[in-house]
């Protein structure tokens, strides 16, 4: 029994290290929630904050929380590079200011946003 439950032990850790994270999705509960241990390495969440916005772009909905982007899939939400294009009414959290090419936009996580002063909102560029 003991060289069982080291085994286990064992397959958890590895996965932990390889993986980045452990998420666990509790069945006993009708509203499941899903407990991620190591968020710096998640890419994808089942429940979103509860100050996620939403902006619709091309007929597909978008979510953004705390400057990271996200779109639904299956039971859950992944993180992504939000398409170029893209305009949002707000500055999302986390964005800062910097000058590119003789140009001030703003910078968060590899995301670039852009002024537009006649349709006043922030548009994705590349």
């Amino acid at each position: 029994m003991q060289k069982r439950s080291t085994l286990l032990l064992s397959g958890i850790i590895a996965s932990v290290l390889l993986n980045g994270c452990i998420v666990h999705k509790p069945h006993h509960h009708k509203r499941s929630k899903t407990v991620v241990v190591n968020k710096k390495h998640a890419s994808a969440v089942f429940v979103l904050p509860k100050n996620t916005r939403k902006v619709v772009h091309a007929g597909g909905n978008y979510f953004i929380h705390k400057g990271h982007f996200y779109r639904s899939h299956g039971h859950g939400h992944t993180k992504i590079a939000p398409p170029t294009g893209l305009a949002l009414q707000f500055l999302p959290e986390g964005f800062v200011k910097v000058k590119r090419n003789g140009l001030w936009i703003y910078h968060f996580d590899g995301v670039y946003l852009r002024w537009n002063a006649r349709k006043k909102v922030y548009i994705v560029i590349d």
